[in-house]
């Protein structure tokens, strides 16, 4: 059940929230959930980074996350557009690749990513924006983590023809 016009709580991202007193003019919020206690001050850059994470890295859509967050697809739209992806800082090291991609949407959308992650830590290591999954994105990816100092060990890849030849 959802509650129109209730904070999100920003440790469980349950609405069941109430309304406590403000301080220093910051209204408070307490989540009879998890029984946190949070401000609404910086909820929305931490709302932004959930919307995007949630939209690119867990393929939730716009409709999803409209219902999840009792909000409109535009709103929406303007939350995930907005937010600011943080510079990855590699520690080159021996990987264990696996490489993916996922495409959004509709096939005339051609909106997809190419993402490789290391196999034993989950990070994503590598990702590019990409219209179809040709053979020159992947080696594209291989040689940046290379020039970026990985030593790839072994790679695990979807099951497109001709990549295995061509990687």
């Amino acid at each position: 059940m959802t509650v129109k016009n209730s904070k999100i709580c920003i440790n469980c991202h349950s609405n069941n929230t109430q309304n406590r007193a403000s301080r220093r003019g910051i209204k408070r919020y307490f989540c009879k959930d998890c029984k946190t206690s949070f401000s609404s001050k910086r909820w929305p850059e931490q709302l932004q980074k959930i919307i995007f994470q949630e939209y690119f890295l867990y393929h939730q859509t716009l409709k999803q996350l409209s219902a999840k967050y009792d909000r409109s697809i535009p709103w929406i739209t303007k939350e995930r557009d907005e937010y600011i992806v943080e510079c990855k800082v590699h520690n080159p090291r021996p990987v264990n690749l696996i490489c993916d991609a996922t495409f959004y949407g509709k096939r005339k959308d051609k909106l997809g990513t190419l993402v490789f992650k290391d196999n034993e830590s989950k990070e994503i290591l590598i990702w590019k924006h990409i219209e179809s999954a040709l053979l020159k994105d992947y080696r594209y990816l291989k040689n940046e983590l290379i020039v970026l100092g990985y030593i790839i060990e072994s790679v695990a890849l979807d099951g497109k023809r001709g990549l295995k030849k061509g990687i």
